[in-house]
């Protein structure tokens, strides 16, 4: 088996006697060259003789640290670990022809200042207590809430597109202006798989100074991915049993066009709290 250690005395090698022999000759004829009397410290030589170890499929390589004898299961993972900005997008034909537009808006107090403080100290350096207190702007009181609708999205498996192109933009700032907002400079463009989301942090007429707006379009294709069902059949032998029993597992993939961003949106700002609990918008990691 690989990587398995085999130790061998030198008692087990059929040469051990000869080797004995000619350690002694070899010493006796270094007393006589140096004509120095004393013991010869020859139980260090053997004692490394007994602890040597082999390792490899074959059991004859020395050790490596990049010796590979089994399956890397870091390569198995998943989701596949992905960088967390892209440059591809689709294009304008391609946006008109090959994909469906929705848009919803969150409304949503900003959280209370004493929350942000605490936030804002922890992240600094762990202490809550020693840190002075910092007044936040309103506009950075609404970009707590729309960085975590963002965060949210990118421990999804979601990328970040750092450039937005110039027709997506035209195309984002014409829809905020028709639901009666105003644009601001703080939007983003985000992506999983074929799945393309947009947040703008806007500003509504008569805007209340405690709540946050954010608009959220999405581009989803018009060709819904359907994914295939693969029923797994195998046997099994039970540790009491000494036969294998049949068994069958059912292994699908997610449709993420199907999945409702807008619940964990709510939820999120809403902080936890609302008609939808945590656990009822619980996201799985995806396979796409």
């Amino acid at each position: 088996p690989s990587n398995y250690e085999i130790k061998r005395n030198s008692s087990e090698r059929k040469d051990s006697i000869s080797d004995d022999s000619r350690i002694n000759i070899n010493s006796s004829n270094t007393r006589k060259k140096s004509g120095i009397d004393g013991p010869i410290k020859l139980s260090t030589s053997k004692r490394e003789k007994k602890e040597t170890i082999i390792w490899g499929p074959t059991g004859v390589e020395p050790w490596s640290a990049s010796m590979i004898t089994g399956i890397d299961w870091k390569s198995l993972t998943i989701p596949a670990s992905l960088p967390i900005t892209v440059d591809v997008a689709p294009s304008a034909e391609e946006l008109q022809r090959d994909y469906t537009h929705n848009s919803y808006t969150l409304i949503h107090a900003i959280p209370p200042q004493n929350e942000i403080d605490k936030k804002k100290k922890s992240i600094q350096n762990g202490n809550i207590h020693n840190e002075k207190t910092t007044i936040c702007d309103n506009m950075e009181r609404q970009r707590i809430t729309f960085d975590e609708l963002i965060d949210q999205r990118l421990s999804q498996g979601f990328q970040m597109i750092v450039e937005i192109p110039n027709h997506i933009c035209q195309n984002m700032f014409e829809s905020i202006r028709r639901a009666g907002y105003k644009q601001t400079e703080y939007n983003r463009l985000l992506s999983i798989g074929r799945i393309y989301h947009t947040l703008s942090l806007v500003i509504e007429e008569n805007q209340s100074q405690d709540t946050v707006v954010i608009y959220v379009q999405q581009h989803k294709p018009q060709n819904v991915f359907q994914p295939k069902s693969v029923h797994y059949k195998y046997r099994f032998q039970c540790p009491d049993s000494s036969d294998y029993d049949p068994a069958c597992y059912e292994l699908q993939l997610e449709s993420l066009e199907s999945f409702s961003w807008n619940l964990v949106d709510n939820v999120v700002g809403n902080h936890g709290t609302g008609d939808h609990k945590l656990s009822d918008v619980c996201i799985n990691k995806y396979i796409y």
